[in-house]
């Protein structure tokens, strides 16, 4: 789970969210705290406040996280609490709460900019790390931030001993050609190895600006695509059927991924080592 912004301490949209929770869950009552600061990539909730259930489908989301405080202990506890407060200190119990950002702003056009209440979290980049090296195969394995390994292959003419000090420019390198990918992708709407389950059946795929591109099926943990290729009961040219189309385009649709076209690609594998020679 990955913060995306904080919410400015003492600002009325706290006040505005609070309202919105009693507005749409009148059984909270009027007397509740809450306490609010953080929007994450994905909800910590299986439902958001609005109804929606997330499912594996659809958790891909930008989510406001909120603590819902009841049975006040006075008549004086506050009603938002920022900081290092805890709402126990004020209230009884309390549950959780995610509301979806995209449905918030869609339903509350006047904070749309979100920006002017809430402040981007930066994170620091983490930099590709040496984990161990095979001396009979002259490789070394860098892990990258994203629990993929480089596998490099280590020149003939260095000698071994020194494959410490020769690993550290390679980190460099890896960690910026690691960054550069993604910066790559996200400017043109990439993204890779994702997955979709529909039907008890999961489909792998790359999407490339609106395009669905299916590389892999798995029914349950086999994988099923290579063998439907090859015994003819899938042919890429023609597709996935328009009724399972549509299945595909809903739940990945769910996730606020606007799908174009679903079209199928040949079998892929990205193992999670890989090879730099």
């Amino acid at each position: 789970m990955k913060a995306l912004y904080k919410i400015k301490e003492n600002h009325p949209i706290k006040d505005f969210i609070r309202q919105e929770i009693i507005d749409v869950c009148p059984l909270y009552g009027e007397d509740i705290g809450i306490s609010t600061s953080t929007i994450y990539n994905e909800p910590y909730t299986s439902e958001d406040l609005y109804g929606l259930k997330f499912n594996s489908n659809n958790r891909s989301v930008s989510c406001i996280d909120i603590n819902i405080f009841m049975e006040p202990k006075s008549d004086n506890s506050p009603r938002i609490i920022e900081g290092d407060r805890s709402g126990y200190d004020y209230y009884k119990s309390s549950t959780s709460c995610a509301i979806k950002l995209k449905t918030f702003l869609e339903k509350n056009s006047q904070w749309s900019n979100v920006e002017e209440w809430a402040v981007p979290v930066i994170k620091e980049k983490t930099k590709c790390k040496y984990m161990e090296n095979n001396s009979n195969e002259r490789r070394a394995f860098i892990k990258r931030p994203d629990d993929k390994i480089y596998d490099v292959k280590f020149p003939k003419n260095k000698k071994y001993d020194n494959i410490l000090t020769w690993i550290k420019p390679i980190e460099e390198r890896l960690t910026k050609k690691y960054y550069k990918e993604l910066e790559f992708d996200e400017k043109n709407n990439i993204k890779r190895e994702q997955s979709v389950w529909v039907n008890g059946v999961c489909f792998y795929y790359n999407y490339n600006d609106g395009i669905v591109e299916i590389y892999n099926i798995l029914n349950g943990w086999n994988s099923i695509y290579a063998n439907l290729i090859g015994l003819e009961l899938l042919d890429i040219s023609i597709g996935i059927p328009q009724p399972t189309k549509e299945k595909i385009k809903k739940e990945i649709e769910s996730a606020d991924i606007f799908v174009k076209d679903i079209i199928l690609v040949p079998y892929k594998c990205y193992p999670k080592y890989i090879k730099i020679e």
